[in-house]
């Protein structure tokens, strides 16, 4: 009898382990995101001649994790998607859109724009309605790495077409695409005698 129970409990503790291994095909692998296909250069063109487009994120940004927070509840949770993710980490991503958007302006110019990204999330209200929301400031630098020619906050909020990861990345590509032209706007404001060689 004691023989039957031990042997009756081998088998339930390998069925038991069996269950908790992952097999091949049995967990599908992460949803893999990105801002869609590449932007069209010069699609806002700085009006200013740039060295380079440099997009620096904040350290709770520096993962692949696709994050997402609550508007109205629990408002100080930063959370993550379990089975989607983004393809880079979000400064690359909004950097090769941005470095491709503001492209065109004619020759190399001595100026640098810094954007420092603090905030690249989906954001839910309580109705189950989302946006993309980024948040960080743009620096228009000189030749000098200490020189700061001008600088501004922008805070961008894009409506997403439904509550999930996938409407989530698309909201945040507008919001992207609107950082771009923001910042043409802005660099249209600045002295562009600064940035030109001669």
């Amino acid at each position: 009898m004691y023989r039957i129970f031990l042997t009756a409990l081998s088998i339930s503790l390998i069925a038991l382990a069996s269950g908790c291994v992952s097999r091949p095909g049995e967990t599908g692998a992460a949803i893999v995101h990105d801002l869609g296909l590449p932007a069209t250069p010069g699609s806002a063109m700085s009006p200013l001649p740039l060295r380079r487009v440099e997009v620096i994120g904040a350290p709770a940004l520096s993962g692949l994790a696709m994050q997402y927070r609550y508007a109205e509840d629990q408002t100080t949770r930063r959370l993550s998607y379990a089975d989607n993710r983004w393809s880079a980490t979000p400064a690359q991503l909004v950097e090769s859109q941005l470095a491709r958007m503001l492209s065109g302006a004619a020759g190399v110019g001595r100026c640098k724009l810094t954007v420092k990204l603090d905030e690249f999330v989906q954001v839910f209200a309580r109705d189950g309605s989302s946006i993309g929301y980024a948040a960080g400031s743009m620096v228009l630098g000189g030749e000098r790495a200490d020189e700061v020619l001008a600088q501004k906050a922008f805070e961008i909020r894009n409506a997403a077409t439904s509550a999930d990861p996938s409407a989530g990345a698309l909201a945040l590509r507008g919001a992207t695409e609107r950082i771009a032209k923001d910042a043409a706007t802005w660099l249209a404001a600045q002295d562009a005698k600064r940035c030109t060689p001669g």
